[in-house]
């Protein structure tokens, strides 16, 4: 039986996932095959031999809202007999010669994640984009009570992309995101500002605008990590700092504004709001000179 991995986890597991992925087929051994979320495909299809789709039935029996590190669920089954029920599970659905490989896990975060080597590189663009260069928002709104706990408020965003739009307005100002997982911000009106926070869309959408991308901005989340993957400066909000620069694998630049609170949306101070939105555009200008290829700044905003 050939070894199939499943992806099913929140996108920081993803991340991983394929990172792992990309080294095996680097050391000559490609993964036989993924099963994942369409909108995931993107994350292994140049690297493993086969990608598939969860099957349909997957969103009837689970949710995938309750995504939590490498597993899916309420978190009110015990340990064990949600691993074994997942296993069995997906041994069930995969195609006829292949298994769930002995390194998976569901429930803890597999051992490929943490300790077996990965291979972190950008993602390749599929759609060529040209146009105005753009500031990415990612404004995370998990709806799930456990989850929403690091959902910054939506009010600080409508500001942030008012001020960006107002300072920036030869660049278009882009919302990003999921409807389940995200603000939808409709209150904005600037000409320069799209909100793209749609139902239903691919992760290649996000990785293909990076292209064009002087700077991306959001709360501490695996989005932001993706946007310095792909070598776009990143102004992260939270207060993990630590992990923020673990996860910078190819060191690209950023800035980290601390909340001094691990609660998010209890985050409701205005002169905060405007600090954190002043040190953003600063950054954003610098931004603008940064040289992705050699890491360097060509201009760079010296400030009032």
């Amino acid at each position: 039986m050939k070894p199939a991995y499943i992806d099913i986890g929140e996108l920081d597991f993803s991340v991983r996932l394929s990172a792992y992925i990309k080294q095996l087929k680097n050391q000559g051994q490609p993964a036989s095959l993924v099963m994942t979320y369409p909108d995931r495909r993107c994350l292994y299809e140049n690297w493993a031999e086969k990608v598939v789709n969860v099957p349909d039935e997957f969103y009837k029996d689970f949710d995938r809202k309750y995504q939590w590190g490498s597993h899916i669920g309420d978190g009110k089954c015990l340990e064990e007999e949600g691993q074994r029920q997942l296993m069995d599970y997906f041994n069930k659905k995969l195609p006829e010669g292949y298994c769930v490989a002995r390194e998976m896990g569901f429930i803890h975060e597999s051992v490929m994640v943490h300790r077996l080597s990965k291979l972190f590189v950008p993602y390749p663009y599929e759609e060529k984009l040209i146009g105005k260069k753009e500031i990415l928002v990612f404004p995370r709104a998990r709806q799930i009570p456990v989850f929403g706990n690091r959902d910054v408020p939506k009010i600080f965003y409508i500001k942030l992309i008012n001020q960006l739009c107002d300072t920036f307005k030869g660049y278009t100002i882009r919302t990003m995101g999921l409807k389940f997982a995200a603000y939808d911000i409709t209150e904005v009106e600037k000409d320069n500002y799209i909100n793209s926070v749609e139902e239903a869309s691919s992760l290649q959408r996000v990785i293909d605008r990076c292209q064009i991308a002087i700077g991306a901005i959001g709360s501490h989340s695996t989005l932001l990590v993706l946007t310095m993957l792909q070598g776009v400066p990143s102004f992260i909000i939270g207060k993990n700092q630590v992990k923020a620069e673990r996860d910078n694998w190819l060191k690209t630049k950023y800035c980290f504004f601390h909340t001094r609170m691990w609660v998010f949306k209890n985050w409701k101070d205005e002169k905060e709001y405007n600090k954190a939105i002043t040190k953003a555009v600063l950054f954003f200008k610098e931004a603008v000179g940064y040289d992705r290829n050699s890491r360097q700044y060509s201009i760079v905003y010296k400030g009032e």
